[in-house]
């Protein structure tokens, strides 16, 4: 039942993740006097909002690679360095000839 809870609260984050992504609501705050196209108000990005949004993603991105590593986790990649030389398939028939 645990297994199940933790994944079940990764898959919430998850979806909130989406949530939060989507939502434009407060992306903008509108000042008092016109724009340079003689509109009613000014428009300026809401950074504070904006990067608060990022931090709420972020978290909740941290949170689920923990829960459920093997979905949300980041991904491992595993080099492997050989030895030996490349042959090619023209040095093979080289070989071959000169024996």
């Amino acid at each position: 039942m645990y297994a199940r809870a933790r994944e079940s609260q990764a898959e919430v984050l998850a979806d909130e993740i989406i949530e939060i992504a989507d939502d434009s609501s407060e992306d903008f705050i509108f000042a008092e006097g016109e724009d340079k196209d003689g509109n009613g108000a000014k428009k300026f990005i809401n950074k504070e909002y904006v990067k608060r949004s990022a931090l709420r993603v972020d978290a909740r991105k941290w949170v689920a690679a923990k829960l459920l590593p093997k979905k949300y986790g980041d991904l491992t990649r595993h080099e492997v360095t050989v030895n030996k030389p490349l042959v090619t398939l023209n040095d093979e028939l080289e070989e071959k000839e000169s024996a």
